[in-house]
């Protein structure tokens, strides 16, 4: 994730009376499918949602799994999220 992405999403945690912020970040397989991972803070979640699609890949699994980080001192915490 871009630094400055990661940035703008523990501002928005961080910010008085849960503003938030979401970013969405699109990866290809290689077969040409993308896979899609939406991050969200705000009002209501405890740290950092990170939500990752792959039904749109014709050769993977096919899921939508869901994922929240409490930790938000880098983005390389994102890989230890429990899944929510």
């Amino acid at each position: 994730m871009p630094d400055e992405a990661w940035a703008c999403l523990r501002a928005g945690a961080e910010a008085a009376h849960g503003t938030g912020a979401e970013l969405q970040l699109t990866s290809w397989t290689t077969e040409g499918d993308p896979i899609v991972t939406r991050y969200r803070t705000g009002a209501g979640i405890d740290g950092i949602e990170m939500t990752t699609d792959s039904t749109a890949d014709s050769f993977g699994e096919q899921v939508v799994t869901r994922q929240t980080c409490a930790d938000l001192t880098t983005g390389d915490t994102l890989a230890v999220c429990a899944d929510g």
